[in-house]
């Protein structure tokens, strides 16, 4: 027997495909799209891995934008409105970072969908690649047999999860393989090899008690 609370989500996935329809959906399964932008003129532009940022070769209509805009917000437990015009969140669908803008902070609906990474890179298929120096690769590999600290900056879409990822799992290869790991992101999109393994997500809904 089916519980009701999985049948509630199985039509919230349902709702939510359709709202995406055919075309969107084929973009998210497209292993190599890592990015899906719908502007205010309802354009499609994507950015897939070694192509880069193009505008694909379909719209997405105001009344389906604004539609998808209000699902997400409903499977997030949030509401879309002119009082609530920014919506984010994390999909259920391929755990696909979004944001929707309603009016009046855009004059038409617009979304972003981010996908997270398929692939672990690692700090040889950055030198590998020739993104860095061996030499380059070799400080962050002493900093992290030094246990510093290392901060990761930079604007959207710039491998910041992916360097992420690749200094975490260099730390997991070369440490004690029993050591534990906890990681907390707001959007779950590190891959992570460690055995002894955490991943919080974070909650604007949790209160946490401040210390005395």
């Amino acid at each position: 027997m089916i519980a009701p609370q999985q049948i509630q989500e199985r039509r919230r996935d349902e709702l939510l495909r359709r709202q995406l329809g055919l075309q969107l959906l084929a973009a998210i399964d497209d292993p190599a799209i890592t990015d899906i932008i719908v502007n205010e003129d309802g354009r499609v532009w994507l950015e897939a891995r070694g192509k880069g940022l193009y505008q694909g070769s379909f719209c997405i209509p105001a009344s389906q934008r604004e539609g998808l805009i209000g699902t997400v917000a409903a499977t997030l437990g949030m509401v879309a409105n002119a009082d609530n015009p920014i919506v984010e969140g994390e999909l259920a669908i391929a755990r696909i970072r979004f944001e929707g803008l309603l009016a009046p902070v855009v004059r038409q609906p617009c979304f972003a969908m981010r996908k997270p990474a398929q692939i672990l890179y690692t700090l040889d298929d950055y030198v590998r690649d020739g993104i860095v120096t061996e030499a380059k690769a070799e400080v962050f590999r002493d900093a992290i047999r030094r246990r510093h600290n290392i901060a990761i900056g930079g604007g959207t879409g710039s491998g910041k999860t992916t360097l992420g990822g690749a200094l975490i799992n260099e730390m997991v290869a070369s440490s004690d393989p029993n050591e534990r790991y906890v990681i907390i992101e707001d959007t779950l999109e590190i891959q992570c090899r460690a055995q002894n393994l955490v991943q919080l997500h974070t909650s604007e809904a949790v209160d946490l008690p401040l210390c005395q």
